[in-house]
């Protein structure tokens, strides 16, 4: 179960006005049953399937749940697909260097990222980014 981690963003999303979307590529049913069987729905206010990521589907996925790209938080664990497709649209990145103990997922690696974000090991470490962010700024902000 992938609960835990996930469970560590709920007090910061709702003692800092956060909203937590997720953004996942992949085949739509397949995808559906990875989000119902690990109970991620109830962590996450907006939830998009799509069957590719760009630049464009990620901006217009941060459209239609009413934000402006410069506003969010693109967090991920692929430089290549997450990471540099937020800076693309303007976003604050954390790339999450997430380890599976049960198997080893190879992801798309780009050899450079396109601008400035922040390196992770574990949700904790996000979490003291955007309150230090947070402290900073009183915009509110979403992730994605």
């Amino acid at each position: 179960m992938l609960h835990k981690p996930f469970s560590l963003l709920v007090p910061l999303s709702a003692s800092q006005n956060y909203s937590l979307a997720l953004l996942t590529r992949g085949e739509n049913s397949f995808q559906k049953k990875k989000l119902h069987k690990n109970e991620l729905y109830k962590y996450f206010d907006f939830i998009r399937v799509v069957p590719y990521k760009n630049a464009e589907v990620i901006k217009k996925f941060v459209q239609d749940i009413g934000f402006d790209c410069q506003d969010v938080w693109v967090i991920g664990d692929s430089l290549k697909s997450d990471i540099n497709l937020g800076i693309e649209i303007g976003a604050k990145c954390i790339l999450y260097g997430y380890h599976h103990p049960h198997y080893h997922w190879i992801q798309d690696h780009e050899s450079f990222a396109l601008g400035s974000f922040y390196k992770v090991d574990n949700l904790s470490d996000i979490r003291q980014i955007l309150e230090s962010d947070s402290n900073s700024n009183s915009e509110s902000r979403s992730m994605t």
